[in-house]
């Protein structure tokens, strides 16, 4: 049963994401979760189904969630991901300089957007 002392935990070493809960003075401990994103991320983009980019944030959010879940029992876990679209299709992070400025030139002028997802999970159940 969650209570207002039920442990709560960020399934992220996002340094963005922690100042915002210790900031609403929430008292979070951190345990990034180890899903492999990029499996994920292929096998949804190979998997034929319409899979939007905003789909694609929520479900990383929510393995990320589940898989942080199942190791802490009686924990609140947030799990949280974003991604960036460009004409539907989802931008990596850039593993090099010349891949970075290929994005940055690709975004230049362009309008593109940041899909955020945030997912509540207690005992494996995604409660939001």
């Amino acid at each position: 049963m969650i209570s207002p002392h039920t442990p709560l935990i960020l399934a992220s070493a996002s340094q963005a994401r922690q100042s915002l809960l210790r900031g609403a003075g929430l008292e979070v401990r951190i345990q990034p979760s180890d899903i492999a994103e990029t499996v994920i991320r292929e096998a949804l983009s190979e998997g034929g189904q319409d899979v939007t980019p905003a789909d694609v944030a929520t479900i990383l959010a929510e393995a990320k969630a589940q898989d942080v879940s199942g190791k802490n029992p009686d924990c609140l876990v947030i799990g949280g991901d974003q991604v960036l679209d460009i004409d539907g299709d989802i931008l990596e992070k850039p593993d090099s300089i010349a891949a970075a400025h290929r994005q940055l030139s690709r975004l230049n002028g362009q309008r593109h957007r940041l899909e955020s997802a945030i997912v509540c999970a207690y005992n494996q159940e995604t409660l939001w």
